[in-house]
């Protein structure tokens, strides 16, 4: 597994795995105009050449970022 930065290729997995999460409220929707707007603020943790989670950061005021829009394929066990 790696991580790298996104790019638009990635936006429709990137949607599909933040939809995965939004409709329970665990992670709020975004839409597929808005990743596709925001994709280089996200990051991608790749697998076998398959994007299986990503994760995004949104300034909140200097220094501090917020987390936001992470999500994976993967269950705690």
């Amino acid at each position: 597994m790696r991580t790298r930065e996104a790019v638009l290729p990635d936006a429709e997995r990137i949607h599909q795995l933040i939809s995965n999460y939004s409709g329970d409220g665990t992670l709020l929707p975004r839409s597929f105009a808005e990743i596709c707007e925001n994709v280089r603020d996200f990051i991608v943790l790749e697998n076998v050449g398959r994007v299986v989670g990503c994760g995004a950061l949104a300034p909140g005021g200097n220094p501090v970022y917020h987390g936001r829009s992470r999500a994976s394929r993967f269950r705690r066990r």
